[in-house]
């Protein structure tokens, strides 16, 4: 499967394979100053819904995911 992901940071657009994004992940510090914070959404029998919030990843990129665990 061809995922293609999208991303802004430092004012520049960056866009490329899901692959890379998690190679990036795996080898880009976090920084000084990053900081994450869990937010469970839905709790359902063996359901549960989580938003991970990213700040200052690299000292440069926010972002967030929704996963379904």
């Amino acid at each position: 499967m061809d995922n293609t992901i999208k991303a802004f940071g430092l004012r520049l657009w960056s866009m490329g394979s899901i692959e890379q994004f998690y190679q990036n992940v795996d080898t880009v510090p976090g920084g000084d100053n990053f900081k994450t914070r869990v937010d469970v959404l839905m709790v359902e029998e063996a359901l549960a819904v989580v938003r991970v919030l990213e700040e200052g990843w690299g000292n440069c990129i926010d972002f967030a995911d929704v996963l379904f665990c």
